[in-house]
């Protein structure tokens, strides 16, 4: 795993700049940690027969970084505050939730587990559409969410 990582460390280190450039407030850092997880995950979920590696790491943690950036600006600017911290069981349990989605499943379901009480279906398709997300996008978001939980 070390020599396939050393092999991929400058793309991941160019996607986290690149995110880091559109999202300046979230630490470098941070981006990286999220990066690399990302990197494991885009290696453990690899089908040669749908792309080449690199071209599937590349969607899959610079989505991914994109993702983690939207949604912790989206927290920090509805709620106020950072992301909450969970319990490692909940987070295992979370994570595991999240690993059955594509992208967009992740995204959405993410900023609703991190949402107020109060946080409507109908906020949710207004955040994604002020996102630049046409309504087929959504629904299909929504159908795949439904079908999966």
């Amino acid at each position: 795993m070390d020599e396939l990582y050393a092999q991929f460390e400058r793309m991941i280190h160019g996607l986290v700049l690149n995110t880091s450039s559109k999202y300046p407030h979230i630490c470098r850092e941070e981006l990286l940690c999220e990066g690399n997880y990302l990197f494991l995950q885009a290696v453990e979920t690899y089908d040669d027969s749908q792309s080449t590696l690199s071209t599937w790491i590349t969607v899959k943690v610079g989505g991914g970084l994109r993702n983690y950036a939207t949604l912790r600006d989206f927290h920090q600017k509805k709620c106020g505050e950072e992301l909450p911290e969970l319990p490692a069981e909940a987070e295992a349990c979370r994570q595991d939730l999240l690993n059955r989605f594509g992208d967009d499943a992740r995204m959405v379901v993410n900023m609703v587990l991190t949402a107020p009480e109060e946080f409507t279906k109908g906020m949710v398709r207004e955040i994604l559409k002020d996102m630049g997300w046409v309504e087929r996008r959504i629904c299909e978001c929504f159908r795949v969410i439904r079908t999966e939980i």
